[in-house]
């Protein structure tokens, strides 16, 4: 199990004799020899903050670069990255990469194939292998056995509930101490799928199928969340990730309004949605039941506006402290080729941005490994790294320690109107920004020289690449008194220097 340690450092600096700090911590910085990973189980508020504090391991060698600016230190933060793969062997690549979660499915017929007869390996292996490389597993449970199954689909209600509550009680057993420490666990897979479309697209279950069944979806949540609970009161359960395409000949969009409506809401903490970017400029906030062309309504788009529609659902039906999670996003990157990489490497920061400003905890990444959906993989079927996956590493550090603060405001700060950014910090010191255009044309942000204390600014591009400002900057023009930094449709990272 990870410890705690603290650390007493005295750093002597010109017009101060001795700053003392007094800090637990994952990295204070730079670059360590030993990088500190999350406690085993992070728990989750309703605020969207995780609430465990770094630890690293006592006794370990490690260095420790201090710079003459101290960053500040944020006990509550953890990262909010994670991913699902269908390949354990690729984790490496997720420890890298500065993830902290994974996503991981148990399929009931594979692990009790016959009543009371049970095959654990795989399962074991996935979440041994996931807490090796310092990740924290979500588990979902899918796929009903055939002889538990009410018509022998691997999907829907089932011949008794009693098979679930044993089936459930026996997996918790196993999962939720040392050495696994599982405490999150998804009951079911785009359950706003409706039945029969569920079996005819996955006739092996693992998707679906309760859009059209819902009080049979609560019963099934009911019995789960009970056997959860009584097993491991310290157990999280998460209701079956939203797909929420808005097409009601193959989901319910309301899916979640009637999951509450029918009593379901005393048996989930935490609602998960999924996204892709094929979903960029659908609008999500009107809770109807299709939205059809030409439907009007008050909106907000993509992932931001899928994200509110699933607060103001739990807050229009009484449950307001729910909390919400992105456990599948991804990106269609077919054909794959280099152009449409650089697409996919771009998309990665911007959808990540995006889901930081709606205080989204966790969000994972469907799938690290090839091929993943529609080409989404952040790795080659070599396993060797795409674009989309080298941009991970540098997104992790540069927003490591910093929140959510605010969203820029193109038209005001800049005059330029297709503009998106959002600020990151700890409080308004260490602030940071991350930027691009909505469109092709090149755009200036213009700092007054005047506001940076430094008279520098650092810009680092989504591949690490780093420069520095000054007054002669991307303008091209010197002493007119602003900074001025080009941004393209490259997210870019830009904050004071040094």
């Amino acid at each position: 199990m990870p410890k705690r340690k603290s650390l007493l450092i005295a750093l002597p600096i010109p017009c101060l004799l001795v700053i003392v700090l007094l800090v637990t911590f994952h990295w204070i910085g730079g670059q360590g020899d030993v990088v500190a990973q999350a406690e085993a189980i992070p728990s989750l508020d309703s605020s969207g903050r995780q609430e465990a504090a770094p630890a690293i391991q006592a006794g370990s060698p490690y260095t420790v670069y201090l710079p003459v600016t101290i960053r500040l230190f944020d006990p509550a933060w953890q990262p909010i990255w994670g991913t699902q793969v269908t390949d354990y062997n690729v984790l490496d690549k997720a420890e890298e990469a500065g993830m902290a979660w994974i996503r991981i499915t148990a399929y009931w017929k594979n692990i009790e194939p016959t009543d009371d007869n049970y095959d654990w390996s795989s399962l074991d292996n996935a979440i041994s292998q996931s807490i090796a490389a310092g990740l924290t597993p979500m588990v979902g449970i899918v796929a009903n056995p055939t002889w538990a199954d009410a018509d022998d689909t691997h999907c829907g209600p089932l011949k008794d509930n009693q098979y679930l509550t044993d089936f459930v009680t026996d997996l918790v057993n196993r999962y939720k101490g040392a050495p696994y420490n599982v405490k999150y666990w998804e009951i079911g897979n785009e359950v706003d799928h409706n039945y029969d479309v569920s079996h005819q697209l996955y006739p092996g279950g693992g998707i679906g199928c309760w859009a059209d069944l819902v009080p049979q979806y609560v019963e099934f949540m009911q019995v789960a969340y009970t056997a959860i609970k009584s097993a491991d009161p310290n157990a999280h359960v998460i209701l079956g990730g939203l797909a929420m395409l808005g097409y009601s000949e193959i989901d319910d969009t309301n899916f979640l309004r009637h999951v509450l409506q029918n009593g379901g809401g005393p048996y989930f903490d935490i609602v998960a949605f999924h996204f892709g970017e094929t979903q960029d400029h659908a609008w999500y906030t009107c809770a109807d039941s299709d939205r059809a062309p030409g439907h009007t309504c008050q909106s907000v788009e993509g992932l931001q506006g899928k994200a509110q529609i699933v607060r103001n659902t739990l807050t229009q039906e009484g449950w307001p402290d729910k909390t919400v999670i992105l456990n599948e996003l991804g990106f269609h990157c077919e054909p794959c080729d280099s152009a449409r990489q650089e697409e996919h490497a771009r998309w990665v920061v911007k959808a990540h941005a995006r889901a930081l400003a709606e205080n989204l905890p966790v969000v994972i990444w469907f799938t690290l490994n090839y091929p993943g959906f529609h080409g989404s993989s952040l790795l080659n079927s070599d396993g060797s790294a795409r674009p989309a996956y080298n941009v991970y590493p540098v997104m992790a550090s540069e927003l490591r320690m910093l929140s959510y603060k605010r969203t820029i405001d193109g038209a005001s700060e800049f005059g330029v109107t297709d503009l998106e950014g959002y600020v990151f910090g700890i409080d308004s010191v260490q602030e940071k920004s991350l930027m691009w255009t909505n469109g092709s044309t090149p755009r200036l942000a213009s700092y007054p020289a005047s506001s940076i204390s430094t008279g520098q600014l650092r810009v680092v591009d989504k591949y690490g690449n780093a420069r520095t400002l000054t007054d002669n900057s991307d303008d091209g023009t010197a002493g007119d008194g602003y900074i001025s930094v080009q941004v393209t449709e490259d997210p870019i990272y830009v904050y004071t220097y040094p």
